[in-house]
């Protein structure tokens, strides 16, 4: 009995286990506005666009994901509006891999990750003035390749077909907080 118990959950886990891909998030590049309360814009709303940019380990080609988004967001800043920008040459990587999520079915990247994203991101800014995206640095957990069901539970991890970290610098107005995007990848093309 006890053997059965254990073999089940083992047939569980395997569904259920996230994989590591051979992708990598190469960099990102984007602008963002965000408007906020009038004092220490405690919360904030607004919109971005921008590239995620990925590699497959073992190939030179880099794949540009074009993507918008809507956001929401937390944090201090002596300013009621913000304005980020990264460039793709400014310093920034992945963390590891891009991890395929349990239950995808479809899985041939980069196609795959299109679709819906959400986006978690914890940033900080000493000065907009810095530049070459030195005057701010950040981390964001990406959830890629959003089913259908996205539109719905935008916060359900099974909605989505990957999740990665990219971290990295851009230049920001000042201030530190958290920002949450929902959006779409919409475009793929060849960086080079």
């Amino acid at each position: 009995m006890s053997l059965d118990i254990r073999r089940m959950g083992a047939r569980i886990w395997k569904i259920l286990k996230p994989e590591s891909t051979p992708w990598k998030f190469v960099t990102s590049s984007g602008l963002e506005l965000s408007i906020g309360l009038p004092i220490g814009k405690l919360l904030s709303g607004g919109g971005a666009g921008g590239h995620f940019y990925v590699r497959k380990d073992g190939d030179d080609t880099i794949y540009s994901l074009g993507y918008g988004a809507g956001s929401l967001g937390a944090g201090l800043s002596p300013l009621p509006v913000g304005v980020s920008d990264s460039e793709f040459d400014w310093p920034a990587q992945g963390l590891g891999h891009i991890w395929k999520l349990p239950v995808t079915i479809r899985d041939d990247p980069p196609d795959s990750f299109m679709g819906a994203f959400l986006m978690q991101e914890g940033c900080g800014s000493v000065s907009p003035l810095v530049s070459s995206g030195l005057g701010a640095y950040g981390a964001s957990l990406i959830f890629l390749g959003g089913l259908p069901m996205a539109c719905f539970s935008p916060y359900f991890a099974l909605s989505y077909r990957y999740v990665g970290v990219i971290y990295g610098s851009s230049v920001a107005t000042p201030g530190i907080g958290v920002t949450e995007y929902l959006g779409m990848v919409v475009t793929k093309s060849i960086r080079k």
